[in-house]
């Protein structure tokens, strides 16, 4: 059973981009999740604590990530992943992708309606969420509050222009 290398940090927390080791460091080594190997070096993928299993010689970044799971009514800002003729698939960040169908936006009809890019920034509301089915977002405003036409940009859900977003 190979021990760890002298100079590696066990237990020490570790960044994305982060040099581990050397892969001439160890007799033989399994890589696990939150490492990757870049040439002669093993570098962390995730912000983690990095931990070695000795029976296995296995390698791994411990990290708490977890993923969002839509709850009915939630507002969420989703990035437009795939477009087809009468629906967009939307990454809300969750296990699966939502679905926006084109019809559900304030004044929205199949004469008139918005045209999001891939890569498009949406805010919207959960309006289906089960654990059996891909999650349904919309953009057309709850009942009780006063909808406006998307066209005029007044509405409170849809596209998100200008400003920024960051994966983390």
């Amino acid at each position: 059973m190979p021990s760890a290398p002298a100079g590696l940090p066990l237990g020490s927390v570790v960044f994305p981009g982060d040099r581990v080791a050397r892969v001439a460091d160890f007799e033989r080594v399994l890589l696990g999740s939150g490492v990757r190997r870049e040439g002669p070096l093993l570098v962390s993928t995730r912000a983690g604590v990095l931990g070695w299993d000795t029976e296995s010689s296995r390698l791994w970044v411990e990290a708490e990530q977890r993923r969002y799971v839509p709850v009915l009514g939630d507002h969420v800002i989703g990035v437009v992943a795939e477009k087809h003729a009468d629906e967009y698939r939307v990454d809300l960040g969750a296990a699966a992708p939502a679905t926006l169908p084109v019809l559900s936006f304030d004044g929205a009809t199949k004469r008139n309606r918005p045209h999001l890019a891939v890569g498009a920034l949406v805010y919207a509301r959960v309006v289906v969420a089960n654990k059996d089915m891909d999650p349904e977002i919309s953009c057309a405003a709850p009942p009780g509050v006063s909808s406006r036409d998307w066209v005029t940009r007044e509405s409170l859900f849809g596209e998100l222009l200008g400003g920024y977003s960051f994966d983390c």
